[in-house]
């Protein structure tokens, strides 16, 4: 299969033909290379490179070397790179054994800062990696470039107690492209003759026509960064998380605003609105029950969701956030920032590293133009081209691969998906489906919705950090237990909820907010 893959490469290679860089209309484009940059030497510079690698796409490639993306990116360098692998499945344990063997490579690329206890600033301060500022200039002025383009990116990157630059991290200037919503049956809707539900009273009147005229589960909730919780959470205007008001850091799990929602998803549960098997049932067993038809609203990737279904004799989409009253406020959008914290994404050079320039230099490659169009699309002529409308389009080989890739298997094995690098927004780049870009987009122009709540990406001291963390392994775990209790009814709101917040404070949540509160005023 892989040799049938290589041959059909060749092939596309062959008849392809080189075009001149054209701008992407409507976005910001980096920096082109200067004239010479680019091979960084016309000697041989062979670097290590430690970097885990897509299960998917290892049914496919066993190693990025055979990725056209990393070959023409190590081509247009001059600088090859030899891959190691972690072991699908044990990446993090991969890791760990590798940084306590001391035997390191030259470069790390990180897809989780906290693979690191401690993170980058502890793996700096423990001498495992190196500060980059005094290379940035000379041999990577187009990533310096990229970070300075926001005072929000150079706040992100430059996270060293001393204002040093630990890592290459994958940025984007894009706006938010939210892809997480309560999905619905839009079947159903019109069934009921129904338009999609905003408000409280809309939501519970679709949830009641489920119940009664389908005889299933209404709702399905779940308690991730992407779950229920928090697309309802907002309509209180508070988030699962650490937020921000009025120059006031607070976290919702002792608010009174916490409280309302409680009550209101405790109601939800009493007149059977929320699945009872809410608390056991896998993710993919509730996929399933939506798909046939035995659950009415779930939270999940809208991507996902449409992917699953758009061969399915059902129709599906997706709710804009809840709100008391239609224009109501809503300030728990997902916030854009040059770092994306849920994909970190960095690579690091280590302090074994005996060829800092070359790595710089190599690193520094997809946050030009022309590195970036190579590690977001692949190789020109073979992946995609160019489309009448100024923008990349990918070709079959990318969906509709002869190879039965899919084209998540193909993010991986023919381009530089996660990876270190300047990437573009999701619908310009990654989304293939005009039908999935527009389902991803019907809420996106709300003019009472904003990220006001979300905390600015404040960094913390090793210290900081490692403090909060331990009190906060206490107070979370109680809390996300009384979240359940006071939801299915097992403890009360009304004579239980003030005892539940002086312990849930005095368990560390009240200096937890006091560390976080500390590090935003120095943002």
């Amino acid at each position: 299969m892989k040799k049938k893959l290589a041959l059909v490469l060749c092939l596309v290679m062959m008849l392809s033909a080189a075009s001149a860089l054209a701008e992407i209309p409507g976005y910001w484009n980096p920096p082109s290379v200067n004239e010479g940059q680019y091979p960084f030497s016309t000697e041989p510079i062979q670097l290590t490179y430690w970097t885990t690698i897509n299960a998917g796409a290892a049914n496919f490639i066993s190693s990025y070397d055979e990725n056209p993306a990393y070959a023409k990116l190590q081509e247009d360098t001059g600088i090859d790179l030899v891959f190691q692998h972690a072991v699908v499945g044990m990446e993090r344990d991969n890791f760990n054994t590798m940084i306590a063997s001391g035997s390191l490579p030259d470069m790390i690329l990180m897809p989780q800062t906290n693979y690191y206890e401690g993170g980058l600033k502890k793996m700096y301060d423990d001498g495992a990696i190196i500060d980059l500022t005094p290379y940035l200039e000379q041999y990577a002025p187009q990533y310096l470039a990229c970070v300075n383009q926001s005072e929000i990116g150079r706040k992100q990157i430059m996270e060293g107690s001393n204002g040093e630059i630990l890592g290459f991290y994958r940025m984007s200037h894009a706006g938010y492209f939210p892809y997480h919503r309560m999905n619905v049956r839009a079947d159903w809707l019109e069934e009921f003759g129904m338009k999609e539900p905003v408000t409280i009273a809309e939501y519970e009147a679709y949830l009641e026509a489920v119940k009664t005229q389908k005889g299933v589960d209404p709702l399905f909730l779940t308690f991730t960064s992407a779950g229920s919780a928090n697309l309802l959470m907002g309509t209180f205007d508070i988030i699962e998380d650490y937020f921000v008001k009025d120059g006031k850091v607070g976290y919702y799990a002792n608010t009174d605003e916490y409280r309302d929602f409680l009550r209101l998803m405790n109601e939800w549960y009493n007149k059977g609105y929320i699945s009872k098997d809410f608390l056991s049932l896998t993710g993919t067993e509730v996929a399933a029950m939506f798909d046939n038809g035995t659950l009415g609203m779930y939270p999940d990737s809208v991507d996902v969701v449409y992917a699953r279904v758009k061969d399915l004799d059902i129709k599906a989409t997706n709710l804009p956030y809840m709100r008391k009253e239609a224009d109501s406020k809503i300030h728990s959008e997902g916030s854009s920032t040059p770092v994306d914290p849920g994909v970190a994404c960095v690579t690091v050079i280590t302090s074994a590293c005996q060829n800092v320039e070359a790595a710089v230099a190599y690193l520094n490659y997809a946050y030009t133009y022309e590195g970036s169009l190579i590690a977001n699309w692949g190789v020109e002529g073979q992946t995609w081209n160019w489309g009448e409308d100024g923008l990349p389009k990918f070709t079959e080989l990318y969906t509709a691969n002869p190879e039965g890739m899919t084209t998540s298997n193909c993010a991986y094995a023919l381009r530089c998906h996660l990876s270190s690098k300047y990437t573009y927004a999701d619908n310009i780049c990654g989304l293939t489906d005009e039908g999935q870009i527009a389902n991803r987009s019907l809420w996106n122009n709300d003019p009472n919705v904003d990220s006001a709540l979300r905390l600015p990406p404040i960094n913390m001291t090793t210290e900081e950090l490692t403090e909060r963390t331990e009190k906060e392994s206490e107070f979370v775990v109680y809390a996300n237990e009384m979240m359940i209790k006071f939801i299915t009814g097992a403890a009360s709101l009304d004579t239980d909820w003030d005892s539940y917040v002086e312990t849930v404070n005095n368990m560390g949540l009240t200096d937890s907010i006091a560390i976080t509160q500390a590090a935003y005023d120095r943002y």
